[in-house]
């Protein structure tokens, strides 16, 4: 269930030919993804002795009509879980999430949501109605029921924001590093999917002046997964 906050709308990537050509896409893609770089995790779920929530930013400009969160939950724990919460933020004028514009609510048993009640480390949300993104905005994601932590990403190299936490829905800061006490410099593993409404953004080619051959880094972002 979507409690409306805000006009939704979504918007993913596009693939290196439609970024090329301007060409729309129509077909669900991925349009964001970041993958476990398998560094640490971070609390994201409620019971009825904790509320801890992460969160990490993303670009994307299109529908995005879906989405897979990837974690861990502590050994022998087993679903079925009370349900699940994902929640998109603008950004703030801190650079973390600020207004929440969407919240989806689907608990156990809705069939926008799949995972395996065995081991619950994985869950895969459809997004009804769709997210309307219009660039950099912050997502979030609950488990409810068990403890669940959520996989790192970019370790050294996060893009823009670095993780965000909070507990019992209070104020949003930057992850602090229990060995290091300086802030985590980490993403989050999740993958986006949706239709890409907009040409992708270049931001950088290294080396540039690009060689005539060999390989090139083209970082930026709405041009397939995750931009990079």
């Amino acid at each position: 269930m979507l409690r409306p906050l805000s006009t939704a709308r979504f918007v993913p990537v596009l693939l290196a030919l439609a970024v090329v050509s301007g060409l729309p896409a129509t077909a669900e893609e991925t349009v964001f993804s970041q993958q476990s770089d398998g560094q640490t995790t971070f609390a994201s779920f409620t019971t009825s002795t904790a509320n801890q929530e992460a969160a990490d930013d993303f670009y994307v400009v299109g529908d995005i009509t879906r989405a897979v969160f990837h974690g861990s939950v502590p050994f022998t724990t087993t679903g079925p879980v009370d349900g699940v919460t994902v929640r998109f933020f603008e950004v703030g004028p801190d650079g973390g999430p600020g207004t929440l514009q969407a919240e989806y609510l689907l608990p156990d048993g809705d069939p926008n949501l799949t995972y395996d009640p065995a081991q619950p480390n994985d869950f895969d949300v459809v997004l009804s109605p769709a997210f309307v993104a219009t660039g950099r905005h912050w997502v979030a994601f609950q488990v409810g029921g068990i403890a669940w932590y959520w996989w790192s990403a970019d370790n050294l190299r996060v893009r823009d924001g670095r993780v965000h936490v909070r507990s019992g829905g209070g104020p949003w800061s930057e992850a602090i590093s229990p060995f290091t006490g300086q802030p985590e410099e980490e993403d989050l593993t999740y993958t986006l999917y949706g239709t890409p409404t907009a040409p992708g953004r270049i931001d950088a080619i290294t080396p540039d002046p690009a060689p005539r051959s060999g390989l090139v880094t083209i970082r930026g972002a709405t041009f397939g997964g995750g931009g990079s």
